[in-house]
């Protein structure tokens, strides 16, 4: 979804919340909220206010009533209610003249312009950094959590397997969890169903986040050629032979299965060994797949090294 109507939806919940829409006059003006004031309604192809009531007089909540005649005094009341919820944020913007916004002079903006700029220029960044802190939690809420799709395993293991042994479940632990030995040289094993995909693998621990896959330590080819697949790739040239873990403590993991290799510089061309994952990174992949992978599939492991 576009971060922008993301954005205009949580605002519009957040001021005609259910409580407040018992009446019709709020459902109207909850559901113009969000066509008026998105930015391509404005910027690239502006729409009139009487385009706006036409548009919702085709929602199914309007049956096809006649909006265009009082959508000035709808969006008058639209102002109003946002003013009402964030007058503290509104009067010490550094955008807009509060005395503007209901005493309307031509050659000025009007009242709904005003908060439209502040909406943007000043809502919305900080809503966004709020957003982009809480995503990594967003995400894993709704990522399949099957039982240990992603372990670590120690050397003995690892021979068993290059001699063709399965490994066996640890079914001693939580389904949500798997053991990482402190200090030990380990390996991860990743079992995920989905052949000749890309794989993205998130790590975040207690202070850091890194880009497990791809990564030129870890996965320089992070196809799902066959399952399961062992990190580091050390027949496909990767620059660890093995992780270790050094303090104890909770690593969490997001594994994002994709089409097709994702298209963004810095990802596909690293400057880093293991890239580190921020905010701003992990929101830039987001937005990356929701608008050019909808399909992809997440997937959520918690583990305890000790």
């Amino acid at each position: 979804m576009d971060i922008k109507q993301i954005f205009l939806e949580s605002i519009r919940d957040e001021v005609w919340s259910e409580n407040n829409c018992k009446n019709h006059e709020k459902l109207r003006e909850k559901s113009l909220f969000p066509l008026r004031f998105h930015p391509q309604n404005v910027q690239s192809d502006f729409i009139t206010h009487q385009d706006i009531a036409r548009k919702m007089a085709k929602l199914p909540q309007f049956n096809d009533q006649d909006l265009v005649s009082s959508i000035g005094c709808y969006i008058g009341k639209v102002v109003k209610d946002l003013y009402n919820q964030y007058e503290t944020e509104i009067k010490a913007s550094n955008l807009i003249n509060v005395t503007d916004l209901f005493t309307h002079e031509k050659g000025k903006k009007g009242a709904w312009e005003n908060i439209y700029t502040w909406l943007w220029g000043e809502k919305y960044p900080q809503w966004l950094s709020t957003f982009q802190a809480n995503l990594w939690e967003l995400i894993s809420k709704d990522a399949q959590k099957p039982p240990q799709w992603l372990k670590f395993i120690d050397e003995d293991k690892l021979e068993q397997i290059n001699k063709g042994f399965v490994i066996s479940e640890n079914n001693n632990l939580p389904e949500s969890q798997s053991l990482i030995p402190l200090n030990q040289p380990t390996y991860l094993y990743i079992h995920l169903p989905y052949p000749k995909q890309y794989l993205l693998l998130f790590n975040r621990g207690q202070n850091t986040s890194f880009i497990f896959s791809p990564s030129i330590a870890l996965a320089p080819q992070p196809f799902l050629q066959e399952t399961p697949i062992l990190l580091p790739q050390i027949n496909k040239d990767a620059k660890f032979v093995n992780l270790k873990f050094d303090a104890t403590g909770k690593e969490e993991f997001l594994g994002i299965v994709i089409n097709k290799q994702i298209n963004i510089d810095w990802l596909i061309n690293p400057t880093q060994e293991v890239p580190i994952l921020d905010n701003e990174r992990l929101f830039e992949i987001w937005e990356y797949l929701n608008k050019n992978e909808p399909d992809y599939q997440v997937f959520y492991q918690c583990c305890e090294v000790r």
